[in-house]
C-alpha cells in the first residue's frame, strides 16, 4: 500500500510538515545571480536593441511558434514599419501597366477617329431623286407691287398666288450682266452675295445677304462628294467653287433626321425640328410632330432638308422657348429666308472674345435682320463661315463638317 501511494510514511510526514511551516520560517527562494555574479563562461552579451531574425538564428534556437508571416506582423505592430516588399513573380511593374493603358486608349481614339471622321459613313438608303413640285403648305405670294388691272399690258385674269414669282420681276436690279467680284461681294446674272461683319454688345456675327435667280443656287455638298466624310468648310467650299459657304446640320453623323441634298433624299426619318427648302423658294420649318415625309418631301418635292434645329421663328415672330438642350450662349450658324429667293447665312462667333448668342437672342437677331423664317444649324465648334475659299469667321474649335451649304460662283 505504501509503495502504491508513492512513498513511505516518514516521507509523507516530512512533506506535510514543510507545508504547514509558518511563512516566516520558510527558506528564502534562491535568487538568480546578476550578470556580474555569473561566471564569465555563462555571461551572455547584453541586449543591443535588435534581435536576430527568425532566419538568422541557429535552427535549434528558432521558436517553434514563430514563422516569417508572424514575424512580419510583429514588426509592423511594434516598430510601425512595413517589411521590405517582395516582388511577386509574373506581375508587371506599375509604370509599364500605365504605359500599356495609355497605348490602348490611344489606339481606341485613333480607330474611333478613323471610322467617325475619316472613313465615310454609308447612307441608310440609296438616294432618291425627288419631284420638282412647287406647292407646299403656304402659297407663294404675288409680287409686292402688282401691275394694276387697268394697265393695257395685263389681262383681266387675276394673279394666281400658287404660281411662283418670277425672280426677274423682283430682283432684276440685283443681278449684273458682268461679274462683280471683291473680297466681300460677288454678283453675276444669277446670284448676288454680300458679306458683312457686325459687333454688338460683345458679340461678333457675320451675315451673308443672298439673292438668287433660282432656288437651286442654294446648294449643299459633302466633302469630296462622299456622304459621311468630313472636311474643312473652306476646303469643301473651294472645291465646289463657292463664294460663301457655311456648315450644315452634320446630318450624316446622326442616326435620325431627314436628309435631302440637292433634290435627293438620303434619309427620311424625322428628328426634332426640320427645315425644308422647297423648289418654290420657300424655307419651311416643322416640328417633328408636324412633319410628314410623304407629304412635305416625297409628294411636294424638296430641294434641301435639314434636321438639327431648333426652329427660330414662329409665324415670323421671335420665340421664347425652343426644342433644344443647348439654349445658352454659344457659337451659332443659322439660315433664314426674308422672302423666296432672298436668304441669309448667319454665323456667330463664340467661346472667345465674342460671347456667342443664346437661342433666344439668335431668334431675335434673325427677326431683326428681316427674316420671316429661320432655322438653327449645327453650332459650337462646328460653326463657321467661309468666303471665297478662306475661313471668314472665327471658329472656336478646329472641327470639320460632314456637309456645307453654299452659293457657287458660276
Amino acid at each position: 500500500m505504501n509503495d502504491f501511494l508513492g512513498g513511505s510514511d516518514d516521507t509523507r510526514q516530512e512533506s506535510s510538515r514543510r507545508r504547514i511551516e509558518p511563512v516566516g520560517q520558510r527558506p528564502a527562494p534562491q535568487q538568480r545571480p546578476s550578470y556580474e555574479q555569473r561566471p564569465v563562461s555563462q555571461r551572455q552579451p547584453a541586449y543591443s536593441g535588435s534581435r536576430p531574425s527568425y532566419e538568422q538564428r541557429p535552427v535549434n534556437q528558432r521558436p517553434v511558434n514563430q514563422r516569417p508571416a508572424y514575424q512580419q506582423h510583429a514588426q509592423r505592430s511594434s516598430v510601425g514599419m512595413m517589411p521590405p516588399s517582395k516582388k511577386k513573380k509574373g506581375l508587371l511593374p506599375g509604370w509599364l501597366v500605365i504605359a500599356i493603358d495609355l497605348v490602348l486608349i490611344g489606339v481606341f481614339l485613333i480607330v474611333y477617329a478613323l471610322f467617325h471622321h475619316v472613313l465615310p459613313q454609308k447612307p441608310q438608303m440609296d438616294p432618291v431623286t425627288l419631284p420638282n413640285n412647287s406647292v407646299q403648305d403656304e402659297p407663294v405670294t404675288a409680287p409686292d407691287d402688282p401691275v394694276l388691272p387697268d394697265d393695257p399690258t395685263v389681262s383681266d385674269d387675276p394673279v394666281d398666288p400658287s404660281q411662283p414669282v418670277e425672280p426677274e420681276d423682283k430682283f432684276a436690279d440685283k443681278f449684273t450682266s458682268e461679274v462683280v467680284h471683291t473680297d466681300k461681294q460677288y454678283s453675276n446674272d444669277k446670284v448676288n452675295i454680300s458679306v458683312e461683319t457686325f459687333n454688338s454688345n460683345g458679340v461678333t456675327y457675320h451675315v451673308a445677304d443672298i439673292y438668287v435667280k433660282d432656288v437651286q443656287y442654294i446648294k449643299t455638298a459633302f466633302p469630296d462628294g462622299n456622304y459621311g466624310k468630313r472636311g474643312w468648310v473652306y476646303e469643301v467650299g473651294a472645291a465646289n467653287n463657292a463664294f460663301v459657304a457655311i456648315n450644315g446640320d452634320q446630318g450624316p453623323d446622326h442616326k435620325e433626321g431627314v436628309i435631302v441634298r440637292n433634290g435627293e433624299l438620303y434619309r427620311e426619318s424625322p428628328f426634332r425640328d426640320i427645315a425644308v427648302l422647297g423648289y418654290d423658294g420657300y424655307l419651311y420649318t416643322y416640328t417633328e410632330e408636324e412633319f410628314d415625309v410623304e407629304k412635305h418631301v416625297k409628294q411636294n418635292g424638296a430641294w434641301q432638308a435639314w434636321a438639327f434645329g431648333p426652329v427660330l421663328l414662329t409665324d415670323g415672330e421671335p420665340m421664347e422657348e425652343f426644342n433644344t438642350d443647348v439654349a445658352g450662349a454659344n457659337p451659332r450658324t443659322a439660315i433664314g429666308m426674308i422672302e423666296p429667293l432672298h436668304y441669309l447665312f448667319v454665323t456667330v462667333d463664340g467661346r472667345g472674345e465674342s460671347a456667342g448668342l443664346s437661342m433666344k437672342n439668335l431668334s431675335q437677331l434673325m427677326y431683326d435682320l428681316g427674316c420671316t423664317t429661320a432655322y438653327n444649324l449645327d453650332g459650337g465648334g462646328t460653326a463657321v463661315m467661309a468666303v471665297d475659299g478662306k475661313t471668314y469667321s472665327t471658329q472656336s474649335k478646329d472641327r470639320t463638317a460632314t456637309d456645307i451649304i453654299y452659293v457657287p460662283m458660276d
